[in-house]
């Protein structure tokens, strides 16, 4: 069975819808989106939050603490999106790096502000770790 192709502009119809409209439209669906969120959506989340059966199971979404993934490796691979390409009205970044995350074993790999072709990885690493880390890297020319 043949997978069919995905063109490399492709990476989600709402990036896609964002992308193809005027900056106003990003900010009209920001706008709604916010508008939404009034008294009855608190009380909402009130009495959701306050219902102990609704409650168990659900897991925390974020935690304070350092997360291991070890020895596991989980890759997030952001070569498809055109961040240099992206112009929201100050010109393209001129560099681009995902935000901070303390969890180890969590590589992200991104398209390098070099522009010809080589990527950048995103390495989290807690600082006890950084020694055999640098130890075991090779840098090509």
């Amino acid at each position: 069975m043949r997978k069919p192709t995905v063109p490399m502009s492709y990476f989600g119809n709402v990036v896609k819808d964002l992308l193809s409209k005027p900056v106003g439209h990003a900010a009209r669906l920001i706008h709604d989106a916010v508008a939404r969120v009034d008294d009855d959506y608190f009380r909402s989340f009130i009495n959701f939050s306050s219902s102990k059966e609704k409650m168990e199971g659900l897991v925390p979404s974020v935690c304070g603490g350092d997360v291991v993934l070890s020895p596991h490796l989980k890759v997030s691979s952001w070569l498809r999106i055109p961040f240099y390409d992206m112009d929201f009205g100050t010109n393209p970044p001129r560099l681009f790096v995902p935000s901070y995350q303390r969890v180890e074993g969590f590589l992200h790999i991104v398209p390098s502000f070099t522009g010809i072709g080589d990527v950048d990885a995103f390495v989290p690493l807690f600082d006890k770790d950084m020694g055999s880390f640098i130890e075991g890297v090779y840098y090509l020319e």
